[in-house]
């Protein structure tokens, strides 16, 4: 069964890789760029999912053991809110980012 937290990270594999892909089409389209583009924007998710699952981990491992029954400790709440921020915002921006250097750098 896939959790919500699984769900959050292989969602950031997707915001990566649709930075990356759009950052080759403002680069001018072309399959060579979409290629680099692709296979740029699967390795910057992955770093990205790595990263999210470790800090999940921490999180997690630091929850104390009880009932499902009681509230929830705020830096549970707080590592959903900030995978949600780091989902839309940083990760698909700095996958467009990279992937817009390297496209420039790569065909001037």
């Amino acid at each position: 069964m896939v959790s919500l937290w699984d769900m959050l990270c292989m969602m950031t594999v997707a915001t990566s890789l649709g930075g990356a892909t759009s950052s080759a089409q403002l680069a001018g389209g072309g399959i060579i760029r979409y290629g680099i583009g692709v296979l740029l924007g699967v390795g910057l998710g992955l770093l990205s999912m790595a990263a999210m699952r470790r800090a999940g981990h921490l999180v997690f491992r630091s929850l104390p053991p009880g009932d499902a029954t009681e509230k929830s400790p705020v830096r549970l709440t707080l590592i959903y809110v900030a995978a949600g921020v780091w989902l839309m915002g940083p990760s698909p921006a700095l996958s467009l980012w990279l992937t817009g250097y390297v496209l420039r750098t790569a065909f001037p």
